[in-house]
């Protein structure tokens, strides 16, 4: 009767650990789950993939504006690619080079494949300088002069430190230009666009099996963040928590920048998994913690399996013994 006490009551310790246990994973999965994917609705609505969104559920978090225009705190982000962020960046002078301070994120921050175009310089960071009536002509803009370009070594990281910006000894930044390629195009030199380089943390990075995975340095003394991008072939976000990586069904198909899913899929599946389990569980325990026959008859059972057993054992060691 103690013994059938005592296991009465690691079956209910066992229940309690996994009901915990399992909201627990519920929990996650609806976390996992409640990254919003899409700005906007309707034909003007845009969409991003994994690891990025517009809730406070995403691991690189983007704002929606009222006119479905993808946001980075007040710039507009003109495209997401599988390696970059390219935000508008107009020229503009006499702008305070801290006005850009909100785009060098956790996850995010300029690359050193951008030029940056200074003004009011103390001591021209190494680089180049540019004509004004370069600038003139090319922004429209008379009032600009004493332009400076910075586009100087990334000192073994690929992403720029605002302390960078500060070491320039410039009090403005007048623009920028960046170098955008494609798959399939030639490179283009891109004025009024910054180039943001983006990553996760490495215990997010999970890199499907047909993705492959990059490191993205972020300078000395810090870890490395890492990318996952699908190889020639397939297409989604590349990653193990996204959409993971399809093949293309038809030869010359582009490969999409952006995806969109049903948000809810993982959120119900992990909680279909959970909840059959439970059940499954409380099936055959319930009913043995609510029939005391049951019960009864349970235990005899394994009290006889175990009498029968350790007879089994002594005779072997009888026999054992009998030979030595």
């Amino acid at each position: 009767m103690v013994l059938h006490q005592k296991s009465l009551t690691l079956i209910t310790i066992i229940t309690i650990l996994i009901t915990t246990t399992s909201i627990a994973n519920i929990a996650r999965a609806q976390n996992s789950s409640s990254c919003k994917l899409t700005c906007g609705s309707g034909k003007s609505a845009k969409s991003v993939q994994y690891p990025f969104g517009f809730s406070e559920g995403c691991v690189i978090p983007l704002n929606c504006s009222d006119k479905n225009e993808i946001k980075l705190g007040e710039f507009t982000v003109q495209n997401v690619t599988r390696s970059s962020i390219f935000v508008h960046l107009p020229a503009q002078c006499n702008r305070r080079y801290q006005s850009i301070a909100p785009l060098f994120g956790p996850n995010f921050g300029p690359s050193w494949d951008n030029s940056l175009l200074f003004q009011n310089c103390t001591s021209p960071p190494p680089g180049c300088q540019i004509p004004a009536e370069f600038v003139q002509k090319r922004f429209n803009l008379s009032s600009c002069d004493s332009i400076t370009c910075m586009s100087q070594a990334p000192n073994g990281s690929d992403i720029m430190r605002f302390e960078d910006l500060k070491w320039t000894r410039c009090n403005y930044l007048f623009g920028s230009f960046a170098v955008q390629s494609g798959r399939d195009s030639l490179l283009s030199l891109e004025f009024e666009t910054l180039q943001l380089g983006w990553w996760v943390h490495t215990g997010l990075c999970e890199c499907h099996l047909n993705a492959t995975y990059t490191t993205v340095k972020l300078g000395e003394g810090k870890p490395p963040g890492c990318r996952c991008s699908c190889n020639a072939g397939f297409h989604g976000d590349g990653f193990k928590r996204g959409s993971g990586c399809q093949t293309v069904s038809q030869p010359g198909t582009a490969t999409p920048e952006y995806h969109s899913k049903d948000d809810n899929e993982g959120f119900w599946f992990h909680v279909s998994m959970v909840l059959g389990f439970i059940l499954g569980f409380w099936a055959v325990c319930g009913t043995l913690v609510l029939k005391n026959s049951w019960r009864y008859a349970y235990f005899n059972i394994f009290d006889n399996m175990k009498e029968k057993v350790a007879l089994k054992i002594a005779l072997k060691v009888a026999r054992w013994q009998g030979r030595l």
